[in-house]
């Protein structure tokens, strides 16, 4: 496996990316208000609702494996393990149809991109974070995470500034300074608080493992911008 990247995409590239995934959602809504239910078929069970869905990334040439299987309503949420992210999709319990997201029918869908107004630096200032911080998105049921947290430890006990956040936690600062930077809600992420960069993945060599030298190299330069 190659060394997780840093991906960087335009905010014009991904707001077309958003519409096209939100129109793919409202259409299937739309088919759900003529069919009456998500359901076409017999119900499978959870390992084949998640084999089905790694089938398709596979057929797609992405190399992804199955991280964790779970129930949530008429869903079963397939999480993929991506070049150290971990992905969350919804699969229908007939195993046939899946979206990248649900959008609740309380909320208000916008209509026009939103830019942030502030870097992260300014934002962050006001919950007490200063340019030397470095923020570290990660969740507990993330496997990549958990290979990342000795080399989050080792950068703790050699004095860096480091802020834990959990992605399965309400986190105002997060939310209100972080999120609208972000290209994907994935985990693991490491945020620059200086400069804003975002480095989405984990820092991993060859063998999947920590590769603490490049995770090191990261914030150094993080820090020296």
């Amino acid at each position: 496996m190659e060394e997780a990247k840093t991906i960087t995409i335009k905010k014009r590239d991904l707001w077309k990316l958003s519409t096209f995934i939100l129109l793919a959602i409202l259409i299937v809504l739309l088919v759900m208000n003529f069919t009456g239910s998500f359901i076409t078929g017999k119900t499978v069970s959870e390992e084949e609702a998640g084999q089905a869905m790694l089938d398709f990334a596979l057929s797609q040439g992405i190399d992804a494996e199955i991280s964790s299987i779970e129930k949530e309503g008429d869903f079963y949420v397939v999480t993929l393990s991506m070049e150290g992210n971990e992905i969350p999709v919804y699969v229908t319990k007939d195993g046939k149809y899946f979206a990248s997201s649900l959008i609740p029918l309380t909320e208000t869908i916008p209509t026009t991109p939103t830019t942030p107004t502030e870097t992260i630096l300014e934002c962050a200032t006001n919950y007490g974070l200063d340019e030397s911080a470095i923020i570290f998105y990660y969740s507990d049921s993330c496997g990549w995470c958990t290979r990342m947290k000795p080399g989050v430890d080792s950068l703790e006990q050699r004095g860096y500034n480091v802020y834990r956040a959990n992605a399965a936690e309400e986190n105002p600062m997060i939310s209100d300074c972080v999120l609208s930077h972000m290209t994907s809600g994935g985990v693991p992420q490491f945020v620059c608080v200086k400069t804003g960069e975002i480095k989405v993945g984990a820092f991993a060599d060859s063998e999947s493992n920590l590769n603490q030298t490049a995770m090191d190299a990261w914030v150094e330069n993080c820090l020296a911008n």
